[in-house]
């Protein structure tokens, strides 16, 4: 495998926690997926970052197994750190394809796995896990709450060629679709998991056209709780067949705090109750509640242990599920820290309400220049691209933007490579600031 080869990182975060009238999550799915597929085609062509998603997938080494999450997922680091992640390496193939099921982890607030490919290709087919399912037992499924991957062979695009490919997808489910595992957890759960590898074939044509390089990018959770990617033009896609792993992991039960507190910021008008707060070694999840009920966004927290503030990158806070049926205006948030072990006296601040105005946002580039991709609504498109351009001229960046489908395309040199990421997010996010803080105290596990 080449220098040229690309992890595409395709993150969802909690696309399921998100309200009916805001899960844009297939449209994301789709239009971040092409975006960052085109990107990857770009000859030396860089790793895509899911602005959207606000994640990247890198591969590391934590303990005995090798965990594709943690770089934004310190809770999966910190469990893994503890020995608490199981190993599996389990091999499965179908049609020559051999899959690895690498390692499992579940707690009550997720379960979390990674799987691998290697082996060799021609350099026009790739392959990738899609239709992935995760269930228990009794056969209640699993919704992935966020996860991806990607890799691919390096270099060309021949069809008699060969090449090297690797590739890697990890998902983290939500544990709390399993009936009583917050109040009454079990022991152990007995899990069957359930993915389709695909083979992508690619028209040498178009690899010519567009570059070469790069493999696909596995998506994020879809509105069916799945890690299904569509094809784009170009490629054929030839499902190879299911692969199937049974297995069994101890849980690890959650910490409780029923809050239910109330509290209404003066200068925005705002509301908001929390629910309650479930915390495990990996996650931290909570339930929120907003009055007006449009008021219900991605928050921006602040949190205090015993005095002592724990710092959090906004990478690592998200939204999450809902533990049985959501009520209108609320949502579950998560942050991906490791709190587990940390003390009873706790404080939570919400100091600001973010807006996504895009369905989909992304970064990528080859060696001589860089491009933005950000999908909105028709109505959306001017005052984006307003937005954009602010954000460009503040930066100092000189580019173009277009628009073509629904899509501003924003062309670059290189040396814009590292801003215009920060670009991208300040333009299609909207902040309502406030301050609505929580204070309670979390029983010891």
């Amino acid at each position: 495998m080449d220098d040229r080869r690309i992890v595409q990182a395709l993150h969802d975060i909690a696309r399921k926690g998100v309200p009916d009238d805001m899960n844009l999550n297939p449209e994301i799915r789709a239009r971040l997926g092409a975006a960052g597929r085109r990107a990857a085609r770009s000859r030396g062509s860089w790793a895509a970052i899911a602005v959207a998603a606000m994640l990247a997938l890198a591969a590391a080494t934590f303990a005995a197994v090798q965990i594709l999450q943690p770089y934004l997922d310190p809770g999966l680091q910190a469990a893994s750190e503890a020995d608490l992640v199981t190993p599996i390496n389990e091999a499965r193939t179908v049609e020559g394809v051999t899959v690895v099921l690498e390692y499992a982890y579940a707690d009550a607030n997720r379960i979390s796995l990674g799987m691998s490919s290697i082996g060799r290709a021609p350099q026009n087919i790739q392959y990738r896990f899609d239709d992935i399912h995760l269930h228990t037992a009794d056969g209640t499924e699993l919704p992935i709450i966020f996860g991806g991957g990607g890799g691919g062979a390096g270099g060309g695009g021949s069809p008699t060629e060969l090449a090297d490919y690797q590739f890697r997808q990890d998902y983290s489910f939500d544990a709390q679709a399993i009936p009583g595992i917050i109040d009454a957890p079990p022991e152990t759960l007995s899990l069957t998991l359930d993915i389709t590898v695909n083979r992508v074939t690619m028209d040498p044509a178009v690899i010519e056209a567009g570059g070469s390089g790069g493999g696909t990018g596995g998506g994020g959770g879809s509105e069916a709780g799945t890690g299904e990617m569509s094809p784009i033009g170009g490629e054929t896609v030839e499902a190879l067949g299911v692969l199937s792993w049974d297995f069994t992991l101890p849980l690890i039960p959650a910490r409780i705090a029923e809050v239910n507190q109330t509290v209404t910021d003066a200068a925005s008008g705002i509301t908001i109750t929390l629910d309650r707060v479930i915390v495990t070694p990996s996650l931290v999840r909570a339930g929120l509640c907003f009055d007006p009920v449009d008021a219900a966004t991605r928050p921006q927290v602040s949190l205090t242990v015993d005095g002592q503030a724990i710092p959090l990158d906004s990478s690592e806070i998200g939204i999450a599920g809902w533990t049985g049926e959501r009520p209108v205006g609320c949502i579950g948030t998560q942050v991906t820290r490791s709190l587990y072990e940390a003390g009873e006296d706790w404080q939570i601040t919400i100091t600001g309400l973010e807006r996504h105005l895009a369905h989909s946002a992304g970064v990528g580039g080859g060696t001589d220049s860089v491009e933005g991709f950000i999908s909105v609504d028709p109505q959306m498109i001017e005052p984006v691209r307003a937005r954009v351009e602010t954000e460009l001229s503040a930066a100092g960046i000189d580019a173009t933007v277009e628009v073509a489908d629904n899509q501003i395309v924003i062309r670059a040199g290189v040396e814009a490579r590292d801003a215009l990421p920060g670009v991208v997010e300040r333009a299609t996010t909207d902040v309502t600031t406030g301050e609505w803080s929580f204070n309670f105290t979390l029983p010891p596990r």
